[in-house]
């Protein structure tokens, strides 16, 4: 009975943990394409603020990676996210977006992913 009682009350919070990734997901992606908007006319400051909010989850992302668990994951999760953090600091400094569009690429990827594997980790 204890076991059941402890798997009720984990499932409310996978659950939300999840969602939040998700949203968090959702809203990097948002802040990268007006960021790449906000540079293609030309306005310099909302062009920073949205790519500099990006990269500040893009960064939560790559801090909160659990390497005790996962096998390689976390450490490949890691390279990607410094990848991204990378190109974004490229297109900060060309002001290129080719290079924001690479990462939302990328984060469309994980994204789907993880709406995938809801499924999965809630059943």
């Amino acid at each position: 009975m204890n076991t059941q009682l402890a798997q009720s009350q984990a499932t409310p919070s996978i659950s939300s943990g999840l969602e939040i990734l998700i949203q968090l997901y959702e809203g990097c992606i948002k802040f990268l394409n007006q960021a790449s908007e906000a540079c293609e006319n030309g306005r310099v400051d909302d062009f920073k603020d949205r790519l500099q909010r990006g990269q500040k989850i893009i960064e939560h992302f790559q801090n909160t990676l659990d390497y005790e668990q996962g096998g390689q994951v976390p450490n490949q999760l890691n390279d990607l996210y410094t990848f991204m953090l990378d190109s974004l600091t490229q297109s900060g400094l060309t002001h290129e977006t080719d290079y924001i569009q690479q990462v939302v690429e990328q984060l469309e990827i994980l994204l789907d992913g993880w709406r995938g594997a809801r499924p999965l980790i809630l059943s």
